[in-house]
């Protein structure tokens, strides 16, 4: 029982790759798409959740304040898929919202561009200098979504367990590295990292039913006991920290509710 996220410098391959995967293994398979019905989950319109991946410098221009909403949105879903186990998905980032539980095998597929600019113009019967621009201009984005929204570099190996360059290795053969990689040990499921998804999946929702106080709080929880710090002073306003306590209560696998001892809780009221 393992998770396996797939991170795809080539879409063609990428997604035959995890599809193979999928059904060597008998593992569910889902996509970015999957995640984005989950919209109708948070009455957010699923244009703009797809706005965000796939339109990077008109979403920022236009959307910034709302940016982590819908990153917070997005990783609700896909962590809520995550803790059933046994997955694979194939998507953008994906692996970085399970960067921190060591059992999930997190996958590159990478692809040269002329390779990828004829899968292109196969597709959409284009020349190969349209394919190839349209390629470099959407890979620029996703460099420049990869940044702002995580702080990270999408081809930088070091945020990948396997990185295959499918030039130079058939999707076959990946397939079958990928299966025999995730009956490692490491790579095995075990009631700790289930749990410590399970507490992933939780704080993603309290930072959703909190997102009006991000980013003055931060969220850790552990076995569904909560904790909270306090980065900056909360809004001045009589009641907010009673506010915050009772929006956590409200979400389910609460145990216990801890906050900042260091907090000088007057400040709230001034």
């Amino acid at each position: 029982m393992s998770i396996i996220t797939i991170s795809k410098g080539s879409m063609k391959k990428g997604e035959e790759v995890a599809r193979k995967v999928s059904e060597k293994l008998g593992y569910d398979c889902i996509s970015r798409d999957i995640l984005l019905e989950a919209s109708k989950d948070f009455n957010v319109p699923e244009a703009k959740l797809r706005q965000a991946m796939d339109d990077v410098p008109s979403f920022f221009n236009m959307f910034f304040d709302k940016t982590g909403e819908y990153v917070n949105y997005m990783k609700t879903a896909l962590l809520n898929y995550l803790r059933k186990d046994n997955i694979v998905y194939h998507g953008f980032a994906g692996h970085y919202f399970v960067r921190d539980v060591p059992h999930v095998l997190k996958v590159r597929i990478n692809e040269s561009l002329e390779s990828r600019a004829r899968d292109v113009m196969e597709r959409d019967g284009v020349s190969y200098e349209k394919a190839r621009n349209s390629l470099v201009r959407t890979d620029d984005s996703r460099k420049v979504w990869g940044k702002k929204l995580y702080d990270i570099d999408l081809e930088n190996s070091t945020g990948y367990d396997l990185t295959f360059l499918i030039d130079t290795i058939t999707v076959d053969k990946a397939v079958d590295m990928i299966c025999q990689a995730i009956d490692l040990p490491g790579f095995q499921s075990t009631p700790e990292v289930l749990s410590r998804l399970e507490d992933l999946y939780l704080e993603s929702q309290l930072e959703l039913a909190l997102q009006e106080y991000s980013p003055k709080l931060s969220i850790r929880v552990n076995q569904g006991d909560v904790n909270i710090e306090f980065d900056g002073l909360l809004p001045k306003k009589r009641n907010a920290m009673e506010e915050i306590i009772e929006k956590i209560n409200r979400v389910p696998g609460v145990k216990n509710i801890n906050v900042d001892s260091k907090l000088n809780i007057a400040d709230i009221y001034e």
